[in-house]
């Protein structure tokens, strides 16, 4: 085997795969650190918008009540309205009745 002598590459294949497993395990840090930063906005913005929902959950019950009672102010304005109305169709009865009374009357004096 000529000159050469083996020298043995366990050692330089040792030190490269020590160096890769330090890269991976900082790389693995790295991801670590970026998954937790990642989970935690989630959870920020999950409860963000969690009480952006029940506010609009809340302003929802708030227009249901009001448009209840605004059908309720309605059914009574209605009611008042129909009320005003039959009064005052009853005072232009009236009134046309003392008209035609006057009318008469007047229309009598003259014959007389």
């Amino acid at each position: 085997m000529g000159g050469r002598s083996y020298q043995p590459q366990s050692g330089r294949i040792f030190g490269i795969l020590k160096q890769m497993k330090e890269d991976f395990d900082t790389d693995l840090g790295e991801e670590q650190k970026a998954e937790q930063k990642a989970v935690d906005e989630f959870k920020a913005l999950k409860a963000t918008k969690l009480a952006e929902i029940d506010t609009a959950k809340k302003a929802i019950i708030q227009y249901d009540h009001d448009i209840a009672h605004l059908g309720e102010q309605n059914v009574e304005a209605v009611k008042e309205l129909g009320e005003k109305r039959a009064n005052t169709a009853i005072s232009v009865c009236r009134l046309q009745a003392v008209l035609q009374r006057h009318v008469l009357r007047r229309s009598m004096l003259q014959w007389m």
